[in-house]
């Protein structure tokens, strides 16, 4: 990943004019890493090769091992920028051009910002979605399982006791409100129905909003990038240039 692999023998004249740093971690702690994460692949191999699909109590008691050290320079460069009146670091490799480390960046902070907010609003109307659908299943089976069976079967009462001198206004009545039910549960359910299109729409609304934005994001990451990387301009002309992708 750092370009090791075309590393060169050590040339003090290579380094002259060039700060050395000491190592951030001492042998002992690269080691001590090296060898967990060694000992993890060997108990991999170790348990590919034991016969059969199921065993308990493997461990790798006892590894022996001989190691030599090797201290490869890696230069790092270290660029220093101003951004609406605040400084940021960002440190790139001299072996690797794609690798960089910074804690922090203007254009990130107010995408994390922005990427958490929508996010947030995704999951309340995910939240509204599930909520209103329950009520559409509860409503639907109410529909389907009580009223629709009262409604038919007060309606064969009622009609059945057409010819009979009584008085049919409590089955009118009874009829009236199982119906009066009956619609508000179906107008109930599609107003749910409706309002989790809306809810839908305005979350495929937002998640567009977030991929343009990103794609926005990773384009003047380009643009800069390109800017940066162009010998021909001079700074002036760069950091105009730059200032101008960001304004946009």
């Amino acid at each position: 990943a750092f370009g090791v692999s075309t590393s060169l023998p050590f040339d003090p004249d290579s380094v002259e004019n060039y700060r050395i740093e000491e190592p951030c971690e001492d042998e002992t702690s690269v080691f001590n890493t090296a060898y967990d994460d060694l000992k993890k692949a060997v108990s991999q191999q170790c348990k590919g090769q034991v016969q059969g699909t199921r065993f308990t109590g493997f461990s790798v008691d006892d590894l022996h091992e001989t190691h030599t050290t090797e201290v490869i320079l890696l230069p790092v460069y270290r660029l220093t920028y101003r951004y609406n009146e605040k400084e940021y670091t960002v440190f790139f490799s001299g072996a690797s051009r794609n690798e960089t480390f910074f804690e922090e960046r203007p254009i990130i902070q107010g995408y994390n910002q922005f990427v958490a907010e929508n996010k947030n609003k995704c999951g309340r109307l995910n939240s509204d979605i599930i909520g209103n659908t329950v009520l559409m299943v509860l409503l639907a089976a109410g529909i389907a399982f009580i009223l629709l069976p009262l409604f038919i079967l007060f309606s064969v009462q009622f009609i059945s006791d057409l010819g009979k001198h009584i008085s049919h206004i409590p089955e009118i009545i009874r009829l009236l409100v199982v119906l009066a039910v009956s619609v508000g549960a179906v107008y109930g359910f599609i107003f749910l129905l409706n309002r989790n299109k809306k809810i839908n729409a305005e979350k495929t609304i937002i998640e567009n909003q977030m991929k343009e934005y990103t794609q926005d994001i990773a384009q003047k990451r380009n643009e800069i990038a390109a800017v940066i990387q162009n010998t021909s301009l001079s700074y002036e002309e760069k950091k105009e240039q730059v200032n101008q992708i960001l304004s946009q």
